[in-house]
């Protein structure tokens, strides 16, 4: 359902902000103060508040906020259970020395619609509401032509019934919040509680189509011997007679000047109109009761001067109604939202003060109020943008202002300024010429005004590289440094965290290193204003030459060998091939650690160092040479005297050799003398001399006595 309470007040106070105010100190007399209007008093009596977005303190509506910096601001509202939320926020300007004054309008959430079986179970008021039977559609199986010929055409005005008298008059008496709700009740009747299959057709809009229902229902009604007859019938009389005695006490009894027929015109001009019609329809049922309660109800309609709408009564088989809210059901040319803001925009305020004020002596409608909105500090070449809000009265002229000065007359509430300078600075004012919302023949004027900042100035840089050194990158060239962190700006609008600080060329651009490079710095304000300054630069080569190692880094040489470096080659990104300069002390007779260096300058001095490590070491075991044959052959009991060996080592020299003889001459056999000798390294040589000792000698044989004897 539509927001009825919500009259379409459009707040323009939005700025075109590009820049903001930036001071070190902000002076005293560089405030202004502010003020929110809260309605309607149903809200603010609820709790409504407002604040400035990011600031702790909720102020009342009404309320005025002293010593607010002029400059721009967003406006938030507590949310309030009950309201519909309104928007986080609302921007709004202050100006030097001044007031500004906004009003919002908060809204109620909308009464919702019937329930099941057309109402709710609670009873509206004091008035008891009997609910219509449950009709099946396809137990029934009426037509839509067994309605009677020349019938009302019920759902386009019950549609407009519906969506306009109820939340309108529901806060102003109870008699008639009464009466409201047994007409919601009604429409109840038709647009709900007759399908419990959901096979009732639907409309173009989504919504159930009420003349096929209304067909349902008449053709129980006209049906004496239909089960459901004796219920329905009870329960539409029953209603209608409370709806007759109901709108009767109403209407008698509203004080003060005006009456209930002004009151129900407000939100819909064909209600009153549109209900005659509606119980009209209820004469089908053709009996005495019933037609007695028209009777008596038109009487009194009569006497306010009610008409029937003849378009209301057509045949239901003609067309088909469109329901809901941006249906047009009566066919106005309006959907039914339209009407209804129609209706309020011609007013010029709140529904509800309207009526507050046409039942209360001595209480008028509000004055009209207007404000100006679009004031506060523009960017240059920017579009300014004046609006004009009028409250509770309609424009009709719009005389614009600058400085005193008549600039412009129109017929819209707002001037625009392209292509913003600072010549368009200063005080706007705007006369408006306007009717009352009470009074559509008055004409006053009323006046507003606003002012309007345009930034027009750059920043101040006050620090940045005014030479700068680059390294020539390893590839020989020149990568254009990211110079924007070193600029330090400061802006008389734009605080320093809102500059923007950008270099030509781009960081990362690459250039050869024989060119010249100067630096473009710019510091942009919020507003597009930009100061630049440039910054020189000196190339240096800081990237010493590659030396590659011919062979292994680390190598390993036998003492004694002879040893020849491979060498190593160097290239420089700028020189190219470089020649290397090479240290070889590696003396490969003496064991230990040597290490071989390369070194190479490029043309700016940067100098490379590469070195091997060479290992002299000693793996070779010395050499045993024995003097004398490797075998020997001794007599048996002969002397052994063994010639001995002598050693030799690379790295050492000659070697005194250890032998181990166990020959014995007296015991025939093979015997091994072992000669063993070890270098410095540890290295160990063993040789072998083989000694047999061998008997070769007869023995001797001594006679005892002669050798010859005579016998």
């Amino acid at each position: 359902m539509m927001n009825l309470f919500q009259k379409e007040i459009s707040v323009i106070v939005s700025m075109l902000i590009l820049g903001f105010c930036f001071s070190f100190a902000q002076a005293q007399d560089d405030t202004g103060s502010l003020k929110v209007i809260i309605k309607p008093a149903a809200a603010v009596e609820q709790g409504a508040k407002w604040r400035r977005l990011n600031t702790e303190i909720w102020y009342e509506s009404d309320e005025e906020e002293e010593d607010v910096p002029k400059g721009s601001y967003s406006i938030e509202f507590l949310q309030l259970e009950g309201w519909y939320e309104t928007p986080l926020y609302k921007d709004v300007s202050v100006s030097k020395g001044r007031l500004k004054k906004i009003t919002v309008t908060l809204s109620p959430k909308p009464i919702p619609g019937p329930g099941f079986a057309g109402c709710r179970e609670l009873n509206y008021g004091s008035t008891p509401y009997a609910s219509l039977p449950i009709f099946n559609p396809t137990i029934v199986g009426a037509p839509v032509t067994s309605w009677p010929e020349g019938s009302y055409e019920f759902c386009g005005i019950m549609d407009t019934v519906y969506c306009s008298l109820k939340p309108t008059v529901s806060l102003v008496d109870p008699r008639v919040n009464d009466f409201a709700g047994l007409i919601q009740c009604f429409n109840g009747d038709i647009n709900g509680p007759l399908d419990t299959t959901k096979e009732v057709p639907i409309g173009p809009n989504g919504i159930l189509d009420g003349s096929y229902e209304l067909a349902i229902a008449a053709a129980v009604l006209n049906d004496p011997h239909h089960a459901l007859y004796a219920s329905a019938k009870a329960a539409f009389q029953h209603n209608v007679n409370a709806t007759k005695d109901l709108i009767i006490e109403a209407m008698e009894n509203v004080p003060g000047y005006g009456n209930l027929l002004d009151i129900l015109r407000l939100p819909a001009p064909h209600l009153i109109p549109g209900l005659a019609t509606l119980l009209s329809g209820y004469a089908v049922l053709g009996d005495a009761q019933t037609d007695d309660a028209l009777d008596e109800l038109f009487v009194l309609l009569e006497g306010f001067g009610v008409q029937l709408i003849e378009s209301a009564f057509s045949t239901l088989t003609e067309n088909e109604p469109e329901l809901g809210m941006e249906g047009d059901a009566n066919r106005d040319g309006f959907t039914n939202r339209q009407v209804y803001t129609w209706y309020v925009e011609k007013l010029g305020y709140s529904p509800e003060d309207f009526v507050h004020a046409a039942i209360t002596p001595g209480i008028s409608p509000p004055e009209p109020e207007i404000y100006l909105g679009g004031g506060g500090l523009y960017s240059n070449h920017s579009i300014i943008t004046l609006e004009v809000e009028v409250e509770s009265g309609t424009p009709i002229a719009y005389t614009w202002y600058k400085d005193d000065v008549l600039i412009a007359e129109t017929t819209e509430g707002i001037l625009s300024i392209e292509d913003a300078s600072a010549e368009d600075e200063g005080e706007y004012s705007v006369e408006v010429l306007l009717h009352p919302g009470y009074d559509d023949f008055q004409t006053i004027i009323m006046i507003a005004s606003d002012r309007v900042d345009v930034d027009t100035n750059g920043p101040t840089i006050i620090s940045y590289p005014i030479e700068y050194l680059i390294d020539l990158s390893e590839a020989c060239k020149v990568l254009v440094p990211d110079l924007t962190g070193e600029v330090e700006a400061m802006d008389d609008r734009s605080p320093a965290d809102k500059l923007i600080v950008s270099q030509e060329p781009l960081p990362g651009t690459i250039f050869a290193p024989d060119e010249n490079i100067f630096i473009l710095l710019s510091v942009s304000d919020e507003a597009g204003n930009t100061s630049q300054c440039t910054v020189d630069t000196v190339v240096q080569d800081i990237t010493a030459p590659i030396i590659t190692l011919l062979g292994e880094e680390s190598l390993r040489v036998e003492c004694g060998s002879e040893y020849s470096d491979a060498g190593a080659t160097a290239r420089d990104a700028c020189d190219g091939d470089s020649e290397v300069t090479v240290v070889n002390s590696v003396v490969t007779s003496i064991l230990g650690s040597y290490t071989v260096s390369y070194t190479v300058s490029d043309s700016s001095g940067n100098e490379a160092i590469e070195t091997r490590v060479v290992i002299v070491e000693d793996t070779t075991a010395p050499i045993i040479t024995l003097i004398g044959e490797e075998t020997v052959t001794v007599e048996c009991g002969a002397s052994y005297s063994d010639a001995g060996a002598t050693a030799f080592d690379v790295c050492d020299g000659d070697l005194e050799v250890t032998a181990n003889n166990s020959v014995d001459t007296s015991v025939p056999g093979s015997y091994t003398v072992s000669f063993t000798v070890s270098d410095s390294s540890g290295n160990e040589a063993i040789e072998t001399r083989a000694v047999i000792v061998e008997d070769t000698t007869s023995p001797i044989i001594t006679l005892l006595g002669e050798e010859s004897l005579t016998v």
